[in-house]
């Protein structure tokens, strides 16, 4: 307690000092009582240089020796200390986890990407299809219609292979008209 608070036990100790000296000066009758503030000041004034150099000077040697604590407490330190390496360590595993996780997400991410790309170009294979599917039956109709309206022209069909997605629920609606 000394080391942690050297100024309350200070306090503690010089102001029953101070008053101890006052009553000591206030039995003499002959003295005014200015005279007796002044006496109880001056060795009171020496009395706590005293108990303050004795009491920086303990504190001192406490320090440099270190602090003082029971083997309870050192126990108790030593118990904390393994509790937040445990803490520290499962910490760690589990931002591995994390990271690793992040990482796969990532690489899936880039996957589907890619993937998605590959769709869309298949789509708009799908969508060219269409449109020239279109415009040759347009082309059928206006034969039979007066010329007035002009031919729409035809595309070149593209040499790419026409390719439909679609998700497993149109898949299985498919299977199940087919086998009805």
């Amino acid at each position: 307690y000394w080391q942690e608070n050297p100024f309350k036990i200070l306090a503690g100790i010089g102001v029953p000092t101070i008053l101890y000296i006052f009553k000591g000066r206030n039995d003499k009758a002959h003295l005014q009582l200015q005279s007796k503030l002044m006496h109880t000041r001056v060795y009171g004034q020496g009395v706590v240089i005293a108990l303050l150099l004795g009491l920086m000077g303990v504190k001192g040697y406490l320090d440099s020796m270190g602090q003082y604590i029971t083997e309870a407490e050192a126990n108790a330190r030593v118990e904390d200390m393994r509790q937040m390496r445990l803490q520290l360590k499962e910490r760690l595993a589990r931002d591995k986890r994390l990271m690793e996780e992040r990482e796969r997400v990532l690489r899936g991410m880039k996957e589907n990407s890619e993937e998605h790309q590959t769709r869309e170009r298949q789509l708009e294979n799908v969508d060219d299809f269409e449109a020239q599917m279109e415009q040759e039956q347009e082309v059928g109709s206006d034969i039979d219609q007066p010329k007035t309206k002009k031919l729409k022209k035809k595309k070149k069909p593209s040499n790419k292979p026409a390719i439909v997605i679609i998700d497993e629920d149109e898949a299985e609606k498919l299977v199940e008209d087919k086998s009805e």
